[in-house]
């Protein structure tokens, strides 16, 4: 997905709780800090203007 295209990027945990919310203000790359995450699987929602929605699975640690 092109960061141009991405409005906004929300970090959930497998429980369903979103940890970070990420506005994208027009730049051309967007940098996810993932050093304050635990162990576990994430889901990394990507929505564009429209509102539409890519899901990408994330693991942290070594599960």
């Amino acid at each position: 997905e092109k960061t141009s295209n991405v409005d906004l990027v929300q970090i959930v945990n497998i429980s369903g709780q979103v940890i970070t919310v990420i506005k994208n203000n027009g730049m051309d790359e967007i940098i996810i800090d993932g050093n304050n995450l635990t162990e576990g699987i994430y889901l990394i929602r990507l929505f564009d203007k429209n509102g539409n929605q890519i899901v990408k699975k994330a693991i942290r640690g070594s599960l």
